[in-house]
């Protein structure tokens, strides 16, 4: 039975200033939102592929995602296949510990790797290219086109000072 994939993506960020005076109020609302339905397929804005994980890091230690080896479960737990990306179109990538930072990008073990999927068509311009994510912050990037995986990219996520969890979901082509 063929799968087929549906992707809706929304982000907003929305702000409200009310200054009071004597005689009322001003309010002042400030938004900035984005929303994304793409088909299924493997075009601009469009995607047929998805893989999604938790996941806790200990102290000093790393996840290097091979971006065309990712090992999906079922629902029911059990192994049920591999992801091998062509292309990434979104990602997002929240950490969800009380404490401290994820390194994300960068290669394997988050160290300026030659492995790093990196290039102007992704998040990570360069092989060195390295953001944190903070306790409690979210990390979206999202582009129709997609940023092109080569064979054996990884993408680095490390715990530095703390054992840290996160959630990660990425989108694209297969």
């Amino acid at each position: 039975m063929a799968t087929t994939t549906v992707n809706k993506i929304q982000l907003r960020i929305q702000n409200k200033r009310t200054q009071g005076f004597d005689q009322g109020s001003r309010v002042l609302t400030s938004n900035l939102e984005s929303d994304l339905t793409w088909a299924n397929g493997s075009g601009t804005s469009e995607a047929d592929e998805v893989w999604t994980d938790n996941i806790t890091l200990g102290i000093g230690l790393f996840n290097n995602l091979d971006l065309n080896a990712l090992a999906q479960t079922d629902a029911l737990g059990a192994a049920d296949r591999t992801v091998d990306f062509v292309n990434i179109k979104a990602m997002m990538i929240r950490n969800t510990s009380a404490a401290d930072y994820i390194l994300v990008g960068g290669g394997t073990d988050c160290a300026g790797a030659a492995d790093a999927w990196s290039g102007v068509d992704t998040p990570f311009s360069t092989d060195a290219a390295i953001t944190t994510v903070p306790a409690g912050g979210v990390f979206t990037w999202v582009a129709p086109i997609g940023g092109a995986v080569a064979a054996g990219e990884i993408l680095g996520i490390g715990a530095v000072t703390s054992i840290q969890t996160f959630q990660i979901l990425l989108i694209g082509d297969k």
